[in-house]
């Protein structure tokens, strides 16, 4: 009986965190423009920050009807993130990677988990 509960939880919980990750980074878009505009700089760091987020909201999106596609597509995102970008620091890995390949994970066990 504890398999019906488990189900739900199991499907919704990768869509809803994958949401909160996408306004988690917005906010830092959003940081990123404020500061810019009291600079007098033009929008290219909002620019610049929103970019992830337009991705990783296109990736969620392909991850509500295909959760392995999705799954397999974050996995990628946070190896990209943990291997190729310019700062290699503990705290971006730990607010940005990490979480990235934990949702693709989740993915794939709510798809295991819904046949």
């Amino acid at each position: 009986m504890s398999n019906r509960i488990d189900r739900p939880f199991l499907f919704y919980t990768p869509r809803l965190l994958s949401m909160v990750l996408l306004v988690v980074l917005s906010v830092f878009a959003i940081e990123a423009y404020q500061e810019a505009a009291t600079d007098g700089i033009s929008n290219s760091p909002f620019i610049v920050y929103l970019f992830p987020v337009f991705v990783l909201l296109i990736i969620t999106a392909i991850s509500w009807r295909k959760a392995r596609i999705g799954g397999t597509l974050f996995i990628m995102g946070g190896f990209f993130y943990a291997f190729f970008m310019d700062e290699f620091s503990a705290s971006s890995l730990a607010m940005v990677a990490t979480p990235l390949i934990l949702l693709g994970v989740l993915f794939h066990v709510s798809q295991y988990f819904r046949k």
